[in-house]
């Protein structure tokens, strides 16, 4: 049995989510299309903005489409701030291999992204023999239960050094031009800081 997730209105990501229940975990499961005349910047806004949406509602979150993101060249800026968004909700990217094969170029534009690292899964493309170029991309994810005690993941926030913070170099935001710079250099801050001092770690949850 599943659920349609309603979330509000994003102008430049064409979006579907619907939501499901496996052992007692809510997951969320989202198909992703960015229209070619709609900006990287502006679609990176507003999937920061869904991914915080969803995030604090369900356990578990996966998500993928065609976001018209060249993924294979890890090292461009636009697959960079798209990592630290990401990062940001404990995601990865898990395809690959090229997904779009013409005679002349081969790109990893299409994409599925999980939420929990530890979940055991396997991943790939196929090609599909329809007049699409892009291939079929997978991900099946293990969900039987042992029956054991359930494992959470937080971070303990208590005690704090308020020092971390203002050793960080925050200010440096007030020299950048462009406003997704700042988002990106600010996730990018924080996310760091508290992997340093409030690393994620796991809880056993015994069962009665």
């Amino acid at each position: 049995m599943h659920t349609v997730i309603h979330l509000n209105y994003r102008d430049s990501v064409e979006q579907l989510w619907v939501s499901f229940k496996v052992n007692n975990r809510k997951f969320s499961f989202g198909n992703l299309y960015r229209p070619p005349d709609k900006s990287v910047s502006s679609f990176l806004i507003d999937f920061g903005v869904i991914l915080a949406d969803i995030y604090t509602q369900f356990d578990e979150i996966i998500c993928g489409g065609d976001v018209i993101i060249e993924f294979l060249d890890s090292t461009c800026n636009i697959v960079i701030k798209f990592n630290n968004c990401t990062d940001l909700f404990h995601m990865q990217q898990i395809i690959n291999e090229p997904t779009r094969i013409t005679a002349t170029i081969e790109s990893l534009i299409d994409n599925i992204l999980i939420s929990n690292q530890y979940t055991s899964y396997s991943h790939g493309n196929k090609e599909i023999y329809t007049s699409s170029n892009h291939q079929l991309v997978y991900c099946i994810l293990d969900f039987q239960s042992d029956g054991g005690d359930e494992i959470i993941h937080t971070r303990n926030l208590k005690g704090v050094d308020k020092h971390f913070l203002y050793a960080t170099p925050f200010e440096e935001i007030f020299h950048m031009q462009d406003i997704n710079d700042k988002v990106s250099y600010f996730n990018h801050l924080l996310t760091g800081l508290f992997d340093t001092i409030a690393p994620v770690r796991g809880m056993r949850l015994k069962k009665t």
